[in-house]
């Protein structure tokens, strides 16, 4: 995470500074960043989440960049992530091979690269898998809060077609949807089959 990039950096002698990008695009917030890096002292950026119009803006500038994460399409930058598209078009494939018809990726409604690369993949799996046949993927985005996730699940599984297989991206966000499935009564793996989308220690 972050916070042990800092610690390693600091190790080696380099400082770090955190500068939050505003929601909006805009002159003002796009002149509060070029000042921001343009300081003497500022050598090199990592990219965190940034939607696509802002790694566009590093892109043009003089100052090295490294994308932390997916680099959206079009965009030049050298980046260092997981292969999301690949990952969710594999964890399709496992749903399609145990028989599931009906599934559901759920994930933050960030606009990231990674996201969109994790949608793209999960839709090629229904899309090219041979077992495919009426299989159907559901995209559900949140805002990340655990009453949002609640509400999104609960008209996904009040719906004449509830997925049995949901694909579930961000650790804390899977904790939340199991918790939710097993008040609702629905056992996993029995009823519904889950799988996540990012390692975690905390994982089996």
């Amino acid at each position: 995470g972050i916070v042990e990039m800092q610690s390693h950096l600091a190790q080696r002698g380099f400082e770090t500074e955190i500068f939050v990008c505003p929601n909006r695009s805009g002159t003002t917030g796009h002149r509060k960043l070029a000042e921001f890096v343009n300081r003497p002292h500022v050598f090199c950026c990592v990219l965190i989440s940034l939607r696509r119009e802002l790694q566009q803006w590093f892109a043009r500038q003089t100052v090295p960049a490294l994308v932390l994460g997916s680099c959206h399409a079009s965009v030049q930058l050298p980046s260092f992530d997981v292969d999301y598209r690949a990952v969710c078009r594999h964890a399709g494939g496992a749903f399609l091979s145990k028989g599931h018809q009906c599934m559901a990726l759920i994930m933050p409604n960030s606009g990231g690269a990674g996201e969109l690369a994790s949608e793209l993949g999960f839709r090629e799996a229904v899309e090219t898998g041979s077992p495919s046949a009426g299989a159907t993927v559901m995209i559900v985005r949140h805002n990340g809060t655990a009453q949002n996730i609640r509400t999104k699940l609960d008209a996904l599984f009040n719906s004449s077609r509830p997925p049995t297989a949901l694909l579930i991206a961000k650790p804390q966000h899977v904790f939340i949807v199991v918790i939710y499935l097993l008040q609702r009564g629905l056992a996993v793996p029995d009823t519904v089959s889950l799988i996540a989308r990012d390692q975690d220690n905390l994982f089996p």
